[in-house]
Formats: structure tokens, C-alpha cells, sequence
């Protein structure tokens, strides 16, 4: 693993499961796409730091009638310098939701798929199932983004809609003062 300098710019999409977020690094080593499991917890905007990275490859999809190939980097750790929250006129060229492309690594057809079971994003899911061992929920929540995409959406949508906010520069969600 190694760590590198750069700017990670998010912006969020809607798709078939909901709003995801996608990012892009620019780094003096050239500029990848973002696979980081804790990305959907971003606000769209700019974010310059250091970036641990697991590694980097090529990824090719299909695009109408070609193929895009593009260079992809696996952040495990962020540790960010400055943030600039708001729209970015970065915008990447269509990109799957992970999701999808999760289900598709599985083996399920995501053209047929709904999100999966207990993804309803209501308020009305028991709590306790959503978050596990994090629950019951104190003052700052630290989400562990290795339970899955869905899940992990899920629980932001749940802390969003319970008065929680979330701070970048700390990574981590907190009780707003009413």
C-alpha cells in the first residue's frame, strides 16, 4: 500500500437503488476513478488530502457501442487536508451504481433485481437489525462501510432522516443541536 496526494472530487447520481455517490482522484499520478467503500457518506464537493491506496487497475465497460477503459483506484483510508462541500462541474461520463455492480459480481441479473431485502429506506425498519453491534446509537456514529453498499445506504438514509449530520473532515456522523 502506498499513500498519495490528491484531490477527490464526489458528485452524487440518482439510480435504479436511490442516490450513490461517485468519485474521481486527481493526483499527481494521474486521474482514477474512486472504488472506497465509504464514499456514499460524502457530500458532493472537493475534498484534498491523502489517500491511502490498496491498489490500482484497469476497468473496462461497456458504453452503447464500445468500451470505456478506465484506471481505477481502491482507497482503504482518507485523511483529508481541506473540503469545498457543494456541486461539481466534474461530472463522469455514466457510471454504473455499485450496487449493481456488486450483484452482478454475485451473480444476480440487476436488470431484474430490487434493492436488497430491507432496503425499504423507511423509518419504520427496526433500528437495531440496521445497525447492529453500533446500536443503540450515541452522540457520534462511525459507520463500517464493509457491510455492504446497500446496508451501508440504508443506514445513512436512516441517520439523515433522524437529525444526524456528517462531518468530513472527522468521517463520522453526529446528533445536530436542535
Amino acid at each position: 500500500m502506498s499513500t498519495i496526494t490528491g484531490r477527490l472530487v464526489v458528485n452524487t447520481i440518482n439510480g435504479k437503488f436511490g442516490e450513490f455517490n461517485v468519485g474521481t482522484l486527481y493526483s499527481a499520478l494521474g486521474d482514477f476513478v474512486v472504488k472506497y467503500d465509504g464514499l456514499d457518506e460524502f457530500s458532493e464537493g472537493a475534498y484534498e488530502g491523502q489517500f491511502l491506496v490498496r491498489r490500482t487497475y484497469q476497468k473496462t465497460r461497456k458504453f452503447r457501442v464500445g468500451i470505456i477503459i478506465e484506471p481505477v483506484v481502491e482507497i482503504d483510508e482518507i485523511w483529508l487536508d481541506d473540503a469545498y462541500e457543494g456541486g461539481q462541474e466534474d461530472m463522469p461520463s455514466p457510471i454504473p451504481d455499485p450496487v449493481e455492480e456488486e450483484m452482478e459480481e454475485s451473480g444476480q441479473d440487476p436488470a431484474e433485481s430490487t434493492l436488497p431485502s430491507g432496503s425499504d429506506n423507511s423509518s419504520d425498519e427496526d433500528p437495531q437489525a440496521l445497525f447492529g453491534v453500533l446500536w443503540p446509537l450515541g452522540e457520534t456514529v462511525k459507520l463500517d462501510p464493509t457491510v455492504g453498499r446497500a446496508i451501508f445506504r440504508q443506514q445513512r438514509d436512516y441517520l439523515k432522516a433522524n437529525g444526524y449530520g456528517f462531518s468530513s473532515m472527522d468521517q463520522a456522523w453526529s446528533k445536530r443541536q436542535e
